[in-house]
């Protein structure tokens, strides 16, 4: 009597077969951009001189942190015209959307790239 072979006789006989496939597929695959993770953080720049963070969005409030112009700044959330976002050194506190532009208006100011 003649055994039907089984899968792992198979992959056994078949092992050149089945590494050139895995290969081919982990190639094809490391270039789909769906599958990489993206980026959540998305950065500001402070156009304004000088200013400083609130701890909330109100008439009184604490101040956080400072912010001068140039200065980068990670967005945590947005709330109407009010952005909270941290600063490189670990400050955290909301800022106007009138004082902060993204990088390429930030770029289109410095006067180092002209």
């Amino acid at each position: 009597m003649h055994s039907a072979a089984t899968p792992l006789l198979l992959i056994r006989r078949h092992r050149p077969l089945c590494l050139a496939f895995l290969a081919v597929a982990a190639i094809s695959l490391s270039g789909c951009s769906r599958l990489k993770p993206k980026s959540s953080e998305k950065y500001l720049y402070v156009t304004a001189k000088s200013t400083f963070l609130r701890d909330r969005i109100a008439a009184v409030s604490n101040r956080t942190g400072n912010v001068s112009n140039g200065q980068r700044v990670q967005i945590l959330e947005q709330n109407r015209r009010f952005y909270r976002v941290k600063t490189d050194k670990g400050e955290v506190g909301w800022i106007d959307e009138r004082a902060i532009a993204p990088g390429s208006v930030a770029d289109a100011f410095d006067p180092r790239l002209r």
